[in-house]
């Protein structure tokens, strides 16, 4: 069995050339969904018996002036949650990419869902496996990766192994479950374990921030990356014992994940890395059973991806450089076009819901961060088409929606899905996106 070894990224650049950069906004908009009334109820009947699907909040980055070539789902480490990767998700997207990224279960906008509010990791891969599922109804034929960085990394690579049909290669940078000062961190939880503190919030959150952003060459810690990670409401650091136990017993059982995977992989190591031990990555690469797997070794630190516009900026573009390249390497060699799969509702329900206008069904959670950053433009954008197209509204946790929800297969959150009068969807936007790419939707939805 073959193993590539990259340690520098000198040829993964040159062959690259005029990397493309830049940002692409989306916006920071973030009234109520109850600000403008819905422009219409939930026809689905009443089913008080369904119980309400439980839908990862998700961000989408997609350049609407770059031909599509392929998406990626992206999985963010322990404490983030998915706007981490809006740097990388905006560079991505103007090389053809279609990104994703969604909050693991305990993180970000969980942390508001009553009941959801704790590290669930078989919920967690629930959630990939609904997202990985609508990505490829939305753009069926175009390759799908999964990505995932720390925590994000070993989730990823554990969903690889899970639901191989589902993707074309997977990315994972500094998965392994070795750590540097783990004894310390190990002794702290089985005192608390002892103690009857298990169920407390433990204060290792901040020793792993520090960690995580500690420069080794300049012997001190990034307070941008430091306080990026820990200002933000919605990253979550007040860990308790027994969600560090969940966590390590996790990164541990990778051992065996790894052994059975089938599609490539690329594995990423920052040799500057103080946190996750680099020799720990090299282990668990020896141990995937695939023939198509490569290890890059960069100098970097523990983050690489998330967070990147606090990082060192030769690093990051490294980390991007042989993401991109990898990718692009794995992509067929014909071009695919990204048309969406022909979708229908039922016609009697399609009649209820359209009432023979385009239509704009935009499905959200009231405790939903990212749902709420887009819900000023759709609400405006309602008002201003009002005359020509419909709005509905719908709440997925309200148990009369379920059916529709099922019979949709929402796979996160937001999502919206324009619909032709005939109820025909036209297309549709999974995760909070920026307003250009909502207005498009719109005209094409109504050139129709």
């Amino acid at each position: 069995m073959k193993i590539k070894l990259v340690s520098c990224t000198a040829v993964l650049t040159a062959l690259l050339g005029n990397f493309v950069y830049g940002a692409f906004g989306t916006g920071g908009l973030q009234p109520a969904w109850a600000d403008v009334p819905s422009g219409g109820s939930a026809p689905a009947p009443a089913s008080g018996d369904l119980a309400a699907p439980q839908l990862a909040p998700c961000i989408s980055w997609r350049n609407p002036n770059v031909q599509s070539k392929y998406a990626m789902l992206c999985i963010h480490g322990l404490g983030l949650y998915s706007k981490s990767y809006q740097t990388f998700g905006q560079i991505m997207s103007r090389t053809g990419g279609i990104i994703y990224a969604i909050d693991v279960r305990g993180f970000g906008s969980w942390v508001n869902a009553q009941g959801h509010e704790n590290l669930d990791f078989n919920g967690c891969l629930a959630d990939i496996e609904s997202a990985l599922k609508e990505i490829h109804t939305s753009h069926p034929g175009l390759p799908v990766f999964l990505l995932g960085e720390s925590m994000g990394g070993a989730v990823a690579l554990r969903a690889a192994s899970t639901y191989p049909e589902l993707i074309d290669g997977v990315i994972s940078a500094v998965p392994a479950g070795e750590r540097f000062k783990q004894k310390r961190t190990d002794l702290k939880v089985a005192l608390d374990v002892l103690s009857g503190a298990h169920k407390t919030r433990s204060g290792i959150g901040k020793q792993v921030v520090e960690q995580a952003a500690t420069d080794k060459q300049a012997g001190k810690v990034n307070e941008q990356l430091a306080a990026a990670w820990q200002d933000d409401p919605l990253d979550r650091l007040d860990l308790s014992a027994k969600d560090l136990m969940q966590f390590q017993s996790f990164m541990n059982d990778n051992h065996d994940a790894v052994k059975k995977l089938t599609v490539p992989v690329l594995f990423l190591q920052g040799l500057d890395d103080d946190l996750v031990r680099p020799d720990g990555t090299w282990d668990l690469m020896k141990e995937v059973g695939v023939h198509d797997r490569t290890l890059v070794a960069l100098p970097a630190r523990h983050l690489m991806l998330e967070e990147s516009q606090t990082q060192n900026p030769a690093e990051r573009r490294a980390a991007w450089h042989s993401v991109l390249a990898w990718v692009l390497s794995h992509l067929p060699d014909h071009a695919v076009a990204d048309v969406p799969a022909v979708r229908t509702i039922a016609p009697q329900a399609a009649r209820k819901i359209t009432q023979g206008l385009p239509t704009v069904l935009v499905f959200y959670a009231k405790w939903c961060d990212q749902c709420d950053k887009i819900a000023g433009f759709v609400n405006r954008a309602q008002k201003q088409n009002a005359k020509q197209v419909r709005f509905v509204k719908y709440d997925v946790d309200d148990p009369r929606n379920q059916a529709l929800l099922k019979e949709l297969s929402i796979g996160a959150i937001p999502e919206l899905i324009f619909l032709k009068p005939d109820g025909t969807i036209s297309s549709s936007l999974m995760g909070q996106t920026a307003p250009l790419v909502i207005m498009n939707n719109i005209a094409d939805m109504l050139k129709h």
